[in-house]
């Protein structure tokens, strides 16, 4: 994760994938060798990790079905999307789930929905320490560039005494 974080995605990738060797049900793994692959252009090996990340974490069948065929009619910007969607129809209050869609959000281009739902996960305390450093699960840091210089997201940064990214 770190080496993603650091946006040292060939490191991360082989970290991945020696710690898949050793577990290849850690669907953590699964995610971050996905998004690193991602990352470098890789797209459709990122798919496939991010699909197995979906099915090791026993995701229903029908959720992976529809990620894929997303991904299917529609490249990378498709499975996100469907993720996001996923993401909201499942949500039910829990904060930890507002920073993961805050972060699809923002990945997907959704920026005014990425601020709100940023928000929310600031009130509830949660997941904010991810916001300038990033985790796989929901490719963070590389989501939040197109955020970085909104007034909104700089106020965010400034109320949490992070240091500003540019």
């Amino acid at each position: 994760m770190m080496y993603f974080a650091a946006r040292r995605y060939d490191q991360a990738i082989a970290a991945s994938r020696k710690t898949l060797e050793m577990d290849f049900r850690f669907g953590l793994a699964h995610s971050v060798l996905g998004a690193a692959l991602e990352a470098k252009g890789l797209c459709e090996e990122a798919a496939e990790e991010y699909l197995t990340s979906l099915v090791v974490g026993q995701h229903a069948p029908e959720a992976c079905n529809a990620i894929r065929r997303a991904y299917q009619q529609s490249g990378m910007h498709g499975l996100h999307e469907e993720d996001l969607q996923q993401s909201l129809r499942r949500w039910d209050g829990w904060h930890a789930l507002a920073f993961d869609i805050g972060a699809l959000q923002a990945g997907t281009g959704h920026v005014a929905d990425s601020l709100d739902w940023l928000e929310r996960a600031y009130q509830a305390h949660s997941g904010m320490i991810w916001l300038n450093s990033g985790t796989p699960f929901a490719r963070i840091s590389q989501y939040f560039d197109n955020l970085r210089s909104a007034p909104r997201f700089r106020t965010l940064e400034h109320r949490l005494n992070f240091p500003v990214l540019d």
